[in-house]
């Protein structure tokens, strides 16, 4: 298979400790792929650099995915703009992992099998925001998909 151009490139905008974590925490989420933590970093921070709330979530609150603020969370250090901060990026990662896990159960008791992550990122975390649609551009535009397991097999 040969990459587009800028395929690389997209993945290398990514820093090396979210691309570690996506890698290491999609395990935990069935329906999840490294792809999709890393998309949703780059659409939530503006690909590390937006001016706005979202970019300094991420420069100043190790938050790479704008995670609002819930009562009595472990992983969330402070506060900013009614978004969490956290400690380090993999407090981000396990907070990300907590609220999936509590999407998947909701999910699933309504019979939303199979389990789709895009699906409720569209629904719980961006609604109306048409976030699926801008995540899977995102993943394809840019070779995302690479950095998943079953794309590396082939």
């Amino acid at each position: 298979m040969r990459l587009g151009v800028g395929m690389m490139e997209g993945i290398e905008r990514i820093p090396k400790e979210v691309v570690d974590y996506a890698q290491r925490f999609y395990r935990y989420i069935p329906g999840d792929m490294p792809s999709i933590a890393c998309g949703q970093w780059a659409i939530e921070t503006g690909w590390g650099v937006a001016p706005g709330l979202g970019g300094r979530l991420w420069r100043e609150g190790d938050n790479p995915f704008a995670i609002k603020v819930a009562k009595d969370q472990s992983y969330q250090a402070g506060e900013m703009e009614g978004h969490a901060t956290y400690a380090s990026v993999s407090h981000a990662f396990m907070d990300r992992r907590r609220i999936l896990t509590i999407y998947r159960a909701w999910a699933i008791s309504r019979g939303m099998i199979p389990f789709d992550v895009l699906g409720l990122l569209d629904t719980w975390w961006a609604p109306n925001q048409d976030y699926r649609k801008k995540l899977v551009r995102i993943i394809m535009d840019n070779g995302l998909y690479l950095l998943d397991p079953v794309a590396k097999q082939g």
